[in-house]
């Protein structure tokens, strides 16, 4: 690979969970960044006052590679380890604003303006932002596995009380 690919999806049936896949050729693994509002969890734990979307990156397990031309959310032995790279919580004034703010990280991310695997590099891009990552020592678990317990709690909760 010479360039750098990525996919955006909207999670189907009206959900909110949002994805991007990232190959990037200067590291082997493909990365997996999922985002969702903090307003559709049912047991939501925010680490700020005024934080509204939550989001986590994850490095994929290298044994299933992402399909560039089909929905991230009909790809669910897409195999995310655990725990993210990284994740934050931050404000958005509405869903299109977060796309907006993830969209721009990514971007950045490509154009080798911040280093993926590093936190402080990403705290600033997001409006209020807070990190909330990485959890505990690494393990996988499926895509289907992780969008199933968003709804129960925050995306971080998932993956420190989910995933191993």
């Amino acid at each position: 690979m010479t360039r750098a690919y990525w996919r955006y999806d909207v999670a189907p049936s009206g959900k909110q969970e949002r994805a991007w896949a990232v190959a990037l050729p200067w590291i082997e693994e493909e990365l997996l960044v999922l985002l969702y509002p903090l307003d559709s969890v049912t047991r939501r734990i925010k680490y700020a006052p005024d934080v509204t979307h939550e989001f986590c990156l994850f490095e994929l397990d290298a044994s299933v590679k992402v399909d560039f031309s089909r929905n991230l959310f009909s790809q669910p032995e897409l195999s995310p380890l655990l725990p993210c790279l990284l994740g934050f919580q931050f404000a958005a004034t509405s869903e299109d604003d977060a796309v907006i703010q993830m969209q721009a990280a990514i971007d950045k991310m490509i154009a080798h303006e911040i280093i993926y695997n590093a936190p402080p590099a990403w705290a600033g891009l997001f409006s209020r932002s807070v990190s909330v990552g990485p959890g505990p020592a690494k393990t996988s678990v499926t895509l289907r596995e992780i969008i199933a317990g968003v709804g129960r709690s925050s995306l971080v909760e998932v993956v420190r009380h989910d995933g191993g």
